[in-house]
């Protein structure tokens, strides 16, 4: 027998846990092997139940969290996001939107010392240029490469 603890925090075979110490459910049948073979697992929503994972969900959502995570530190300077964008061919494009784009947006493009990738003005041009997430992702990761 196997046993799984209801917060998802693990699980033992024999023996059994204490009592009186985490909650916990038993697990028998394939369940069992497979998570004793390691595969991904969770617990349902109200800690009842054992729920498999497919694995192919679990590296989905772990690219989409380590996505996230590259993204917020997508932080250049303003002169690698201009040059990033000269050698793609959209800097006169970018700065042509820029222009139409209010007073604001001109003094955050004019003055700022750097960009985030997730700032309100990148969202702004790259949706301007017609741009999808992964090419403004690359656009950074190349910025990201430039020295002065």
């Amino acid at each position: 027998m196997i046993y799984v603890f209801k917060d998802g925090s693990g699980y033992q075979s024999f023996p059994a846990p204490d009592p009186a110490g985490k909650p916990y459910i038993e697990v028998v049948g394939l369940n069992e092997s497979h998570i004793k073979g390691g595969g991904p697992w969770a617990l349902n929503e109200d800690a009842t139940a054992i729920v498999l994972l497919d694995p192919a969900e679990v590296q989905a959502q772990q690219d989409a969290e380590a996505l996230t995570e590259e993204r917020e530190g997508m932080i250049v300077s303003a002169f690698q996001a201009y040059e990033a964008l000269a050698q793609a061919g959209l800097l006169d494009t970018a700065e042509a939107a820029i222009a139409g784009a209010g007073a604001t947006a001109n003094r955050a493009w004019n003055k700022a010392q750097n960009f985030e990738r997730n700032s309100n003005l990148v969202a702004a041009i790259a949706g301007q240029l017609g741009l999808t997430d992964e090419q403004v992702d690359d656009l950074f990761r190349q910025a990201k490469t430039i020295s002065t």
